[in-house]
């Protein structure tokens, strides 16, 4: 049986959050999109579908560590609104497209259940990354004859690392494992800047970059440390991800 124990929801907070995370979500995407190409999905149906997910997936986190559950119907209805955007997206582009956000719903059915426990264990972290980190941006930037090749993933490399830190650091608020989380963004953490170091010595980003990124890492981490507010945390931590991210592909 569901837990119907109340939530308590701060609606600006919470829409705000969406917001930043769909945004963090897109923003590598949206700075490597080349202009005179465009982009093969509609970009107001696919934005929107993913805000709708963004809420959604916050509220389901909310849920889990308030040890209850959302009620079936709200499920049921954010379902068949996303059945609408994928069905609106996929018409208009190619299948694959359909295929792709489908899928998308499937992880998001097995974060809903709490049969699976999903949010709470490692697979949580890499599919949630994967999608947000990579194919998301992908969908966004490709264009006609929509041929996916492996190299296509290189540029996203380095946003992968930076969601799966973002995610990880999230698991560890709302999750009940926070040690495990914590420790493993620690090391998640090193791996992004061992990345940020290969990319430097590669040519891909300059020393003025590095040096940005290294003083907004700076920034963020007195003020998060400043804090003890959980939701000023969550805000300051979205707002690190995304500098992180605008700073390296801008």
């Amino acid at each position: 049986m569901e837990n119907q124990k109340t939530i308590n929801v701060s609606l600006p907070f919470f829409l705000l959050m969406a917001v930043l995370q769909t945004v963090t979500t897109l923003i590598p995407g949206v700075i490597l999109l080349d202009s005179k190409k465009g982009t093969t999905i509609p970009i107001f149906s696919f934005i929107v579908y993913l805000l709708l997910c963004e809420l959604f997936q916050y509220f389901v986190r909310l849920a889990n560590k308030n040890g209850t559950s959302i009620a079936t119907p709200v499920f049921i209805i954010k379902l068949i609104i996303s059945c609408f955007f994928i069905f609106s997206i996929s018409s208009k582009t190619v299948v694959p497209y359909g295929v792709i956000l489908a899928c998308y719903e499937l992880f998001q059915f097995l974060c809903y259940s709490r049969k699976f426990n999903y949010m709470h264990s490692f697979l949580y972290l890499i599919t949630n990354s994967f999608f947000k980190g990579i194919v998301f941006n992908q969908l966004f930037i490709i264009y006609y004859p929509f041929n996916f090749t492996l190299d296509m993933m290189k540029p996203f490399i380095f946003s992968f690392l930076v969601i799966l830190l973002y995610t990880a650091l999230l698991q560890g608020f709302y999750s009940s494992l926070t040690g495990y989380y914590l420790f493993l963004s620690t090391l998640l953490l090193l791996s992004t800047y061992g990345f940020l170091v290969y990319s430097f010595l590669s040519n891909q980003i300059n020393l003025i970059q590095i040096l940005l990124i290294l003083a907004c890492n700076l920034f963020f981490f007195i003020q998060f440390g400043k804090t003890s507010n959980p939701k000023k945390k969550e805000f300051i931590l979205s707002l690190f991800i995304l500098s992180m991210l605008c700073i390296f592909y801008i």
